[in-house]
């Protein structure tokens, strides 16, 4: 018998732009790393040590050493499902396999090769107004929750879907309207989104991370001697570049 974790739908403290740029994964004995990494540099997910404690998710060196496999993802592209199997054992880590169902259509698999861990399947269908954010996959009591946001980057533009885009993209898209109006004063609002519907939200998302911020959050993340040795050494380097 099937079984699905509940859906949580998170509507505060979540990605600005919800866009994956990549997904890090890592397994041993379990799935014990999904880590989503969006455009903006803010990582969001869980990468676990041996005994289940969870490791910082901006500390560079753990990324690569408990989910050293990368997946890209392309531009716009977005999760639709989510399918899997949870692991046999009860233990603390995430989940035997984990299948991402991209909207290009192809899948991101990842899963352990003992058959004899493979617990009970599950499966997500992503509406199409949402956006994966987070996963929780736990088998100890055989529940989790997919964490999606509210949001319509993917969507061809229209008036319904402009409403739950970011606030950032609705200020590059009412410039774009507005510059529509200044080439022709007689192009009414049906004829600009007839005209826009050809594009969707992420295109008006700029392709830059903002490297500030994320420099700052992965600051945050180093205990404090670790966190004012860096701080010298950022230092350090503008002086010399002056």
């Amino acid at each position: 018998m099937e079984t699905t974790p509940s859906l949580q739908v998170v509507t505060e403290d979540v990605p600005q732009i919800p866009l994956i740029k990549c997904i890090h994964l890592g397994k041993g004995w379990a799935v014990h790393s999904i880590v989503f990494e969006f455009v903006n540099g803010e990582r969001r997910g869980f990468c676990l040590e041996n005994n289940c404690t969870a490791t910082s998710l901006y500390d560079d060196d753990a990324i690569n050493r408990r989910a050293p496999h990368t997946e890209v993802v392309n531009y716009g592209e977005y999760i639709v499902q989510i399918h899997g199997n949870y692991l046999q054992d009860a233990t603390n880590y995430l989940c035997h396999t984990v299948i991402f169902t991209m909207s290009s259509g192809r899948q991101i698999s990842f899963a352990l090769h003992h058959l004899q861990w493979m617990g009970d399947p599950f499966t997500i269908d992503i509406p199409k107004t949402m956006m994966v954010t987070n996963v929780n996959i736990r088998a100890r009591n055989l529940s989790g929750s997919i964490h999606v946001v509210q949001n319509s980057l993917c969507l061809p533009l229209s008036p319904n879907h402009a409403q739950l885009l970011p606030l950032a993209v609705k200020r590059y898209l009412l410039r774009h309207v507005l510059l529509l109006h200044q080439i022709n004063d007689n192009v009414n609002m049906d004829v600009c989104w007839s005209i826009l519907s050809f594009l969707c939200g992420y295109h008006y998302v700029p392709r830059n991370t903002n490297r500030k911020e994320n420099l700052i959050k992965r600051i945050r993340s180093f205990k404090p001697r670790e966190r004012l040795e860096r701080i010298r050494m950022i230092s350090r380097k503008k002086a010399q570049q002056s």
